[in-house]
């Protein structure tokens, strides 16, 4: 039952969703709202397209192909063709929103601290398991706790930045729990995710 808890926790908040995710949040619960829907649904099938759609994509064909091991990449020898072109597709993903001109830097600040994390954890993949999972969910835990801290009242509850804290702890907890990292691995990939995503905000 643990388990199963587990695994559908790191399913949920699975790296390659986390800019979906943002995406959404800020589409919904910042100024961009008063966007048209339509405009709203083509922005985020753009990211869906370019940070979920493809990389899994070319995970499903490398695995078919037996360039990695497995489909859930768990051999850190495995992960560097597929991080690079996760990192590829983030920036071509980015490219395309920057062409939308109407939206603002703290929108693409998201995307490029995105990207950023994408290829910190391909660079760190040759020495190293660092966890995407624990990357991932720490920078769109900083674009919650921006945003909020931006745009307070009005937009973002106030529950969410807690929210999303603990939640980040449970995506943690169930990549130890599964075996799949260390507690250091979590532990350094929670504050590289915050500190690169935050950096790009003060920048």
């Amino acid at each position: 039952m643990k388990t199963n808890i587990a695994q559908t926790i790191s399913n949920l908040m699975h790296p390659m969703l986390m800019a979906t995710y943002a995406m959404l949040f800020i589409c919904i619960y910042t100024p961009m709202q008063i966007l048209p829907n339509s405009a709203r649904l083509v922005l985020i099938g753009k990211v869906v397209a370019f940070t979920f759609a493809i990389p899994l994509l070319t995970i499903a064909i490398l695995y078919k192909m037996k360039v990695v091991g497995h489909w859930a990449l768990r051999n850190r020898k495995d992960r560097a063709l597929p991080l690079l072109i996760n990192f590829v597709a983030y920036m071509i993903c980015l490219f395309v929103l920057t062409s939308h001109r109407l939206l603002p830097m703290w929108v693409l600040a998201t995307f490029r601290g995105s990207a950023a994390i994408a290829l910190i954890a391909w660079i760190v993949s040759f020495w190293w398991k660092i966890s995407g999972h624990a990357l991932a969910n720490a920078g769109f835990l900083a674009v919650v706790w921006v945003y909020f801290t931006v745009f307070g009242k009005g937009f973002v509850p106030f529950y969410y930045p807690m929210l999303f804290t603990i939640l980040l702890g449970l995506v943690c907890s169930a990549r130890v729990y599964l075996g799949r990292h260390t507690l250091a691995q979590v532990y350094v990939g929670s504050v590289v995710g915050l500190a690169t995503m935050l950096a790009f905000f003060i920048l």
